[in-house]
């Protein structure tokens, strides 16, 4: 999926922060990045402002957004591994 956010923080090597755009489904998001031996951790740690109607299906699409954060974290490793980037 794609969402229009801003970044809020960019202290590299070690973490960002994302502010989501969406006037439905608001989100803060920070990356934590941890180099481990192999390569680099990456924590997400996500938070939804969920208002009327968005509160009761919020579950659902929640999990589904964090599935997407992995995906899309393991296709960038991929790209960066094949050079693609």
């Amino acid at each position: 999926t794609e969402n229009d956010a801003v970044v809020t923080e960019h202290e590299p090597p070690h973490r960002a922060a994302l502010k989501g755009l969406s006037s439905s489904v608001p989100f803060d998001v920070t990356l934590t990045f941890e180099r481990v031996e192999g390569g680099t951790r990456v924590d997400v740690d996500s938070i939804f402002h969920l208002a009327g109607w968005m509160r009761l299906i919020g579950p659902l699409f929640i999990g589904a957004y964090e599935r997407g954060w992995d995906r899309g974290l393991a296709n960038l490793k991929r790209m960066m591994e094949a050079g693609e980037l």
